[in-house]
């Protein structure tokens, strides 16, 4: 994370703010606040636990996730701006590959660090703009609809599957 967050534009990275999975302090036997600190000291670290996701991504530009889970399901599902960082595929099912090569190809999910940050420097200032580009909408959809289906009705949605199974 500290190597990608030096590959962004000084202007940029005056502005990250991480938000790490954990609160624990020591990782590893590895002071993550310390290295943060030494390594990044113009990053702002997130450390507690009084502020939804939700709360923070409305007072944000763009969402980074380096991990396929429950955060990257949540973002998309409410449609906010998600840049993916995965260094390789995590045991993703071979009928998934395509849904997750759409996202490759319209630029939401990276697999090198030097892209990644070619891309978050080159969106920074309008991630909106960027995310509402219809290319990008049908990405996500495609995946949102395989992966992160949401509905107002989704009781129904459910019984019909079950029933069908």
């Amino acid at each position: 994370q500290i190597n990608i967050v030096n590959l962004l534009d000084k202007e940029v990275r005056e502005i990250v703010l991480v938000r790490p999975k954990s609160v624990k302090v020591f990782e590893e036997g590895i002071n993550q606040i310390e290295r943060w600190k030494n390594a990044c000291p113009e990053v702002e670290l997130y450390m507690g636990n009084e502020i939804s996701m939700y709360d923070q991504m409305k007072k944000s530009r763009l969402f980074l996730s380096m991990v396929c889970g429950t955060a990257q399901l949540e973002s998309f599902s409410v449609n906010f701006p998600t840049i993916l960082y995965w260094s390789k595929y995590h045991e993703i099912r071979e009928e998934a590959l395509p849904v997750f090569q759409k996202l490759i190809d319209v630029g939401i999910l990276h697999q090198s660090k030097q892209t990644l940050a070619n891309k978050i420097n080159e969106i920074y200032k309008d991630p909106i703009n960027w995310w509402n580009q219809p290319e990008i909408q049908t990405a996500k959809n495609l995946f949102c609809n395989k992966f992160a289906y949401k509905s107002n009705n989704w009781i129904s949605h459910w019984k019909k599957e079950l029933i069908s199974l």
